[in-house]
């Protein structure tokens, strides 16, 4: 049985803060009636909230787990990784649709999420397809060594599944943050279900850095800009802008590249 412990925040008209007061509020009601609460956030609230919500740290993913294709050691074992992602796979549908379950918003946000979640349905129906395919592939090169077969499922498989999930997940949350916090709880059940991939977000793609390599110029996505002339000559090939972070499994395999904006002379 749940036991209610008292929250520690007591009133001092010197040093009380509202937000704190509430998050802690907030996080005793959920555990208190078991069912997730989001908010509302006003015209009033976006100005004090304007570097949480456009900050990319709740986007970062850091590396903690190798990439799910490192476990082929043969041509069986892509029966298990199938069987991994299949799991991996449920449980975000599931988490997604507890979350969809026990929050109240609005027909279009929740028409957003449910939308999210049969993406990922979706792409695990294509897994089976995607995988016999590249198993015929095999047979037809019977050459390739367990490098080969992991480079090639990647770019067969798992890249042709992620990158549409990756890239959907992320706009939708970018935007929705703006007026509801079930994004946030939307973008941590997202970054557990990449992290238990192997995917994480490159960290060395940032604002301002030279694009001054092959390798860099692979970890980016280019966009329009219109104003990103600069008679700076220092400033040619740096990035100006990042909308958007990458997300690799190594910086030979990419999922989806960054989406920056680039000056330019």
């Amino acid at each position: 049985m749940y036991s209610y412990q008292p929250m520690q925040s007591s009133y001092n008209p010197e040093t009380f803060n509202i937000y704190e007061f509430n998050a802690e509020l907030k996080t005793h009601l959920e555990s208190y009636y078991k069912r997730i609460y989001i908010e509302h956030i006003t015209k009033a609230q976006e100005n004090n909230k304007t570097v949480v919500i456009n900050s990319k740290d709740m986007f970062k993913v850091v590396k903690k787990l190798e990439p799910i294709f490192e476990k082929i050691n043969s041509k069986k074992a892509i029966a298990d990784i199938n069987e991994d992602l299949t799991e991996i796979n449920k449980d975000f549908i599931h988490d997604m649709g507890y979350l969809i379950d026990a929050v109240s918003i609005s027909e279009n946000d929740k028409n957003s999420l449910e939308t999210l979640l049969n993406l990922v349905k979706n792409r695990q129906g294509q897994l089976k397809t995607y995988s016999s395919r590249f198993l015929k592939t095999l047979d037809e090169n019977p050459t390739w060594n367990i490098d080969n077969i992991k480079e090639q499922y990647f770019y067969k498989v798992l890249q042709k599944i992620l990158k549409d999930i990756i890239e959907n997940v992320i706009r939708v949350v970018d935007n929705g943050r703006k007026y509801h916090t079930v994004y946030d709880e939307v973008l941590k059940i997202f970054n557990r279900f990449i992290s238990s991939l192997g995917i994480y977000t490159c960290d060395h793609i940032k604002i301002g850095t030279s694009l001054n390599s092959d390798e860099l110029w692979s970890l980016v996505a280019p966009q329009d800009c219109n104003d990103c002339e600069t008679n700076d000559q220092s400033k040619k090939d740096t990035i100006k802008d990042i909308s958007s972070l990458a997300y690799i499994f190594s910086d030979k395999y990419i999922v989806v590249p960054a989406h920056v904006t680039v000056w330019k002379n």
